[in-house]
């Protein structure tokens, strides 16, 4: 918003030159960039589609700006839990040293039924990413709610050298009540 606000009316602002970001293991079905999200130096960008660990098991893919460069720094997945059609990577968030992931596809919430959805969330602990928990729905009585299909994550840094706190995360979940929708603030 700021961007359009900052010159005259119509006028275009110039970002700098454009740079295109490929994963390293493209696949014709991953569908690379399906979510994006960007924090600083760090860009993440989901491909639900990827079939590395299963069909449409799904990853996300962290980049870091380097002198003005974009490199792939890691391929995240679900590992062992990733199942097919779980489409992790659906959504995805990065603030800080935080990246959360939407599976809405995950089918593992104890009574949920199918697609019923989760969260993962991974932390950078100094060299990569790792997964520190994987948040499901809590409501098992209403099946295939897709939770994970929007995610959004808020933070409190205390000070420079204080301990990173998640304050809270919304996790979407457009099928739930019905398809009338619901978001979860955990």
């Amino acid at each position: 918003l700021a961007l359009a606000l900052a010159g005259p009316a119509g006028a275009a602002t110039s970002l700098g030159p454009e740079e295109r970001l490929t994963a390293s293991d493209p696949d014709g079905s991953d569908r690379f960039g399906h979510s994006v999200a960007i924090y600083g130096d760090v860009a993440v960008v989901g491909a639900p589609g990827d079939d590395e660990e299963a069909t449409n098991a799904g990853a996300a893919y962290v980049f870091a700006r380097q002198n003005g460069t974009w490199t792939e720094l890691q391929k995240l997945t679900a590992g062992d839990d990733a199942q097919s059609f779980d489409e992790f990577g659906w959504d995805v968030e990065v603030e800080g040293d935080l990246i959360a992931v939407g599976s809405p596809g995950d089918d593992e919430a104890a009574g949920a039924g199918a697609d019923s959805g989760a969260v993962y969330l991974f932390e950078w602990n100094g060299s990569s990413f790792e997964e520190i928990v994987k948040l499901l729905p809590s409501d098992p009585s209403n099946a295939a709610y897709a939770y994970g299909t929007a995610v959004d994550v808020g933070i409190d840094v205390p000070d420079e050298h204080g301990p990173l706190a998640v304050t809270v995360v919304a996790v979407g979940a457009p099928r739930a009540e019905g398809l009338q929708g619901v978001v979860f603030l955990d």
